[in-house]
């Protein structure tokens, strides 16, 4: 709740940014430390696969940066933009919640549906169709999406009185 104004008004402005570091909690400042140690540790791991050592990082680091700004940001930003134009208002989290799922099932899924690492000797390696799974995850997410949203829209339509 927010305390009201001088003339009766509420002042609510969203929540305020405590510029006060020792009000920070405690537990904010064992996740950062321990945030830090985690990504130390990946960054040692990815030198340390590379074959090439810190140069062969930095490399493939540089072009995972530039694809990132080539390709996904652009793609991103217009993918919102039709969104905001095209998705009823109602609608929007709901569809956007959907959009970045389906990207994460893509992402963690797509090595497996293109069947990188698979050897024709061994079977076992990838013993079920990813890329049908995938479909099928992606296909229950939007109808999840759907519904969802036709309830936003539904429960946020003013009620009308039989005539």
């Amino acid at each position: 709740m927010s305390a009201p104004s001088d003339d009766g008004e509420s002042m609510d402005d969203g929540p305020s940014a405590d510029p006060n570091p020792e009000s920070t909690p405690r537990l904010f400042w064992v996740g950062l430390i321990i945030g830090w140690v985690l990504i130390g540790i990946g960054v040692r791991s990815a030198v340390m696969e590379v074959g090439d050592g810190f140069g062969g990082f930095l490399v493939f680091l540089g072009g995972f940066a530039v694809a990132h700004d080539a390709l996904v940001l652009p793609a991103a930003a217009g993918l919102s933009i039709v969104i905001d134009r095209v998705v009823p208002p109602p609608a929007k989290p709901p569809v956007r919640l959907g959009l970045a799922m389906s990207w994460v099932l893509l992402l963690v899924s797509l090595p497996g549906a293109l069947a990188f690492g698979a050897r024709p000797d061994n079977p076992s390696i990838l013993p079920v169709n990813i890329g049908r799974n995938l479909a099928i995850l992606v296909a229950l997410t939007w109808v999840v999406v759907a519904v969802v949203s036709a309830l936003r829209m539904r429960s946020m339509r003013p009620d009308r009185e039989p005539a």
